[in-house]
């Protein structure tokens, strides 16, 4: 499946796809343990996308393939693979970014993990920094009232953390929460949350780089309401 605009030929989409599955081939085992559908995949895109304009703002003319397969990820319960044009460069003609859905390893929702991923991909196209993890300036907001734990923790910590919250405000007040893999989270916490992917998505055209705070976006969108 492939998301976003199609701007090259399927020939070149092929080639990339197989040059990425060669090099992570190796990241998979055999499993039983549940995956998603290919349909849920579909409805979950045009959630997002009916919820925040998901492709239209973060995939654009940049092509999202998604893979579906039968094994599991022996580092997690999906996999992430982003590429800023200098990976696979005599394959790849384009940037393109993939997410490989295989089936999860630990106790969550394979649907809970695919919007997880596309919190990442929604992190660093804002950002562009795809060799470092932290996440949008605006982050801190979140950071100072709920996450105090993360003040000294590894970006890549904050990123997941980020990716988290995207899945978390996706699926809040929709008929597919009860997917989230969190319910413990308490209904102010999600409501802070689904503010502000909210807002993040809201002035996306309006935070280059990421890099505005969260005062900022929240005049900018106050602006435009």
């Amino acid at each position: 499946m492939s998301f976003g605009k199609l701007s090259h030929s399927s020939e070149d989409n092929h080639k990339c796809i197989r040059a990425i599955i060669e090099q992570i081939r190796h990241f998979f085992i055999p499993s039983t343990s549940p995956h998603i559908s290919e349909e849920n995949v579909h409805k979950l895109m045009a959630l997002v996308d009916q919820k925040y304009n998901y492709c239209s703002k973060v995939l654009r003319e940049k092509t999202l393939n998604i893979l579906i397969v039968e094994d599991t990820c022996v580092d997690g319960n999906s996999l992430f693979m982003a590429y800023d044009g200098d990976a696979f460069e005599r394959e790849i003609s384009a940037n393109k970014d993939i997410v490989i859905l295989s089936r999860v390893r630990d106790d969550v929702y394979p649907e809970y993990a695919f919007l997880h991923e596309l919190g990442h991909i929604l992190h660093l196209r804002l950002t562009q920094e795809y060799h470092d993890w932290m996440p949008p300036k605006s982050f801190d907001f979140l950071q100072k009232i709920m996450f105090k734990s993360l003040v000294n923790k590894p970006q890549s910590v904050w990123a997941e953390c980020f990716a988290d919250c995207f899945a978390i405000a996706a699926l809040h007040r929709t008929v597919y929460e009860g997917y989230d893999c969190y319910p413990n989270v308490s209904g102010f916490s999600r409501q802070l949350i689904e503010m502000y992917i909210r807002v993040l998505m809201d002035t996306y055209d309006d935070n280059p780089l990421g890099r505005s705070p969260w005062e900022e976006l929240i005049a900018i969108d106050n602006a435009n309401e």
